[in-house]
């Protein structure tokens, strides 16, 4: 039964005509063709590469428990302002002992250098809860995200990359061990430090997710005074001006 399937996948793989198509094909016969009592797998980097494999497997020549695989890569993406949410991190915080390790660190140095601290705002109920304010969000948010960091290490589990956006950024440059803990908080909280004393006019940010097709210019058409803040995605951009444009 594997041989005859392995032979249709051959039969079906031979007849691609790039490898676009081998590869929208390996994924509907990995993902949603029935499945038998056995399965094969094979990984190949170019589609030179997968023809003789599948020959050798229907062949019986490579053995099944023998096919190589490439290790997927990992990549963390660390996330910006707006992705914090009241009693994130709460269970690992009494859970996990390397989770709670770094927070501990992170709580230490924020307590000395602005005069809270990162374990009380986690813990905070919505009434007593300052995630609203810039310089305490994006600390907490940073905080956060190394403490994750560190569990996922000491579960064995490493990025061959890292990108952040905004606050994600320095938290992906300490991860990867560009930056030191204290050092990457310093900087988030001094840079939030200084958006929250430099608004001195009423204004705004939105984020946007974009419809396809929509030219950006009707948007800014909408209110006078409305500008592009920055691009997040190809979807998604944030729009800036006064709270009433916005």
């Amino acid at each position: 039964a594997l041989r005859r399937a392995v032979m249709s996948s051959w039969e079906l793989c031979s007849q691609a005509r790039s490898w676009q198509e081998l590869a929208a094909l390996s994924r509907v016969l990995a993902e949603r063709s029935a499945h038998g009592p056995q399965r094969a797998t094979i990984v190949a980097e170019y589609p030179e590469q997968l023809i003789p494999q599948l020959t050798k497997l229907a062949s019986g020549e490579l053995a099944a428990s023998k096919v190589p695989a490439l290790r997927p890569q990992l990549v963390f993406v660390c996330s910006g302002q707006g992705s914090q949410w009241l009693g994130m991190g709460r269970s690992l915080m009494t859970e996990d002992t390397a989770f709670r390790a770094t927070l501990e660190r992170c709580d230490r140095f924020v307590r000395a250098r602005y005069g809270w601290s990162v374990l009380d705002e986690l813990v905070a109920d919505e009434a007593d809860s300052r995630l609203e304010e810039t310089d305490v969000t994006q600390l907490t948010l940073a905080s956060g995200q190394l403490a994750l960091g560190a569990l996922l290490r000491s579960w064995g589990i490493v990025a061959d990359a890292l990108v952040g956006q905004s606050v994600g950024e320095v938290v992906a440059c300490c991860l990867s061990g560009m930056l030191e803990l204290e050092e990457a908080l310093r900087i988030v909280g001094e840079r939030a430090l200084a958006v929250r004393d430099h608004v001195g006019t009423p204004g705004g940010m939105l984020a946007v997710t974009l419809p396809v097709g929509l030219d950006e210019s009707g948007l800014l058409a909408l209110a006078p005074g409305l500008e592009i803040g920055a691009y997040n995605s190809p979807r998604g951009i944030v729009l800036s001006g006064s709270l009433e444009a916005v």
